[in-house]
């Protein structure tokens, strides 16, 4: 299989069907603490509205006074296990999710989506 063959499209039906990788209601309710007790409060969320295999969101934390920074947190990526070096695996990093940091004056005013 060629490198980039996984990503193109399948006919959809039960032998070629991509699993989905989600968290359970238990494991968004530990990550949206995590993501406000480590980050702040986030009042936003890019959702995404097609997925192929991982549903990731993106959460929007606000610049403050104290942390001038946007910082943009995934949600979903780590539902994923990762194939990780050996040398690593005591480290248990299989799951991940990612975080941006951004200047506060960076323009996140996205333009209406079109229906």
């Amino acid at each position: 299989m060629g490198l980039f063959n996984k990503f193109k499209k399948e006919k959809k039906n039960e032998k070629t069907a991509r699993p989905w990788f989600l968290y359970s209601d238990e494991e968004l309710d530990v990550l949206d603490s995590f993501i406000c007790d480590m980050f702040g409060e986030y009042k936003n969320v890019f959702h995404e509205i097609a997925s192929p295999d991982v549903h990731l969101d993106v959460c929007i934390v606000e610049p403050t006074d104290e942390d001038p920074y946007y910082k943009l947190v995934t949600m979903g990526a780590g539902a994923y296990t990762m194939a990780i070096p050996e040398q690593w695996k005591d480290y248990h990093i299989e799951h991940a999710e990612y975080v941006i940091y951004l200047p506060k004056d960076w323009n996140l005013k996205l333009p209406p989506l079109k229906p």
